[in-house]
C-alpha cells in the first residue's frame, strides 16, 4: 500500500506565503499560484514542519477526527501528493 511506502517521510512547507482564512488555508507556491486548502488540507499543510512524519501526523489526526484509521490514511495519501504536485510542500526521507 501506499501509505506504507512514505508514511516514515518528513514533510516540510515550501509555499512562499499561507495565511488562515477562517475554513480555509489559502497558500502561494514558488510561480505564486494562488491554492485554497478546506480545513483537512490545511490542517495537514500546517503539520507540515519538518519536526513530524506522515505516520505522526495521521495518528495525531486520528485522535481529532471521527473517521477509520484507513479512511484517513487514504486522505492524507491524497492530500500529500495534491500539495507536493502544487509545490507547497516537500518530502524528506527520515
Amino acid at each position: 500500500m501506499m501509505y506504507e511506502s512514505i508514511k516514515n517521510y518528513i514533510p516540510v512547507k515550501t509555499s512562499q506565503k499561507y495565511r488562515i482564512d477562517k475554513d480555509f488555508v489559502i497558500l502561494t507556491n514558488n510561480v505564486n499560484k494562488m491554492v485554497f486548502l478546506n480545513s483537512t488540507a490545511g490542517y495537514i499543510f500546517l503539520e507540515c514542519d519538518g519536526s513530524q512524519s506522515i505516520d505522526d501526523i495521521c495518528k495525531k489526526m486520528i485522535t481529532e477526527y471521527d473517521v477509520s484509521f484507513e479512511t484517513l490514511k487514504k486522505d492524507i495519501i491524497k492530500i500529500i501528493r495534491d500539495l507536493q504536485w502544487n509545490k507547497l510542500i516537500r518530502l524528506y526521507n527520515s
